[in-house]
């Protein structure tokens, strides 16, 4: 029987038939923001850097984390 994910935020990235979902609640964004920056570090992975930056700002935003967000920053 499929097991069905009840999160109330997600982010997504897809590229060169790769896909990276993350599920989160708000008060699980932080430990997304760090496994962003697992991933980007991990060299077997085509997930960079700035791959993280622009999650982890969505992610930031929308896990109520906004105030680590610089306002000088654009939306991408």
């Amino acid at each position: 029987m499929p097991r069905f994910i009840h999160k109330d935020n997600f982010i997504a990235l897809r590229r060169e038939g790769e896909s990276y979902l993350f599920f989160y609640d708000d008060e699980d964004a932080e430990a997304v923001i760090r496994t962003l920056a697992r991933f980007a570090a991990n060299p077997d992975l085509s997930f960079n850097w700035h791959d993280a930056a622009v999650l982890s700002r969505d992610v930031a935003i929308t896990g109520g984390l906004s105030h680590l967000v610089g306002e000088h920053i654009p939306r991408c």
